[in-house]
């Protein structure tokens, strides 16, 4: 999951990352689950985009931030960024 906001000057740089990390992501067996400006915030100080993606394990998503191929494109999101965070968490399972 991540969660980040973008800097208005410099949306020129951010423009093609969306298309080409889904690429990438899909490559890795990622499954698109969140991507939203549109959120509506009920509790704290989240940043405006939210976006939430589905590997078979958390290794994989290690897998998929590290490859050569994500990492070629990742700074087309972190250099147009002005706040966010991005983590792997395990998938919920219920005892």
């Amino acid at each position: 999951m991540t969660n980040y906001s973008i800097d208005p000057t410099k949306l020129e740089g951010y423009a093609d990352y969306p298309q080409k990390a889904s690429a990438v992501t899909t490559q890795f067996g990622g499954r698109l689950l969140v991507a939203s400006m549109d959120n509506k915030i009920v509790e704290g100080n989240p940043e405006e985009v939210t976006v939430v993606i589905e590997f078979e394990s958390k290794e994989q998503a290690q897998k998929w931030y590290y490859s050569k191929e994500y990492t070629a494109i990742k700074d087309l999101r972190i250099n147009a960024t002005k706040a966010g965070w991005l983590i792997f968490a395990d998938q919920f399972e219920a005892s």
